[in-house]
């Protein structure tokens, strides 16, 4: 492999990294107006609003996910047999790739899979009209 396919190959490895962080960030900001709308469902639904609850719950589920994440990652480094400081091997070399470029992949589809179910903006408008109305009548009779 010459110099020009090397840095080609950086090139890719960047622009990937790029595109993938600027996905990202757009998914954070979704996760977030998607709790909001959930308290909001959840509150339309039962009754009950339960912010904090779903709040430490989602923050536990990334906790948890990262901690599951760090732990595959290193699992499948080790079944590869990865050595740091070391000239790697071609099942090495595929753990490392599968880490880097299968299991965000994999991650994203379930992802998207999962969102495809997502329900509670086809009722937004009639769920948030509710709340505001018996918010507005739980308001007056405060009074």
């Amino acid at each position: 492999m010459g110099i020009g396919a090397h840095n080609l190959s950086i090139a890719i490895i960047i622009l990937g990294v790029v595109v993938n962080a600027f996905g990202t960030g757009f998914i954070s900001g979704l996760l977030s107006v998607m709790l909001a709308d959930t308290v909001d469902y959840g509150e339309w639904k039962n009754g009950v609003r339960a912010q904090g609850l779903l709040t430490s719950a989602s923050s536990f589920g990334a906790k948890f996910g990262m901690g599951i994440g760090g732990a595959l990652t290193a699992l499948i480094l080790a079944t590869g047999g990865y050595q740091a400081n070391q000239t790697q091997t071609t099942e090495s070399l595929r753990a490392i790739e599968f880490n880097f470029v299968w299991i965000p992949i994999i991650g994203f589809a379930i992802a998207a899979i999962a969102l495809f179910f997502y329900r509670a903006d086809k009722q937004e408008k009639q769920y948030l009209v509710e709340l505001e109305e018996r918010n507005r009548a739980f308001r007056e009779n405060e009074k």
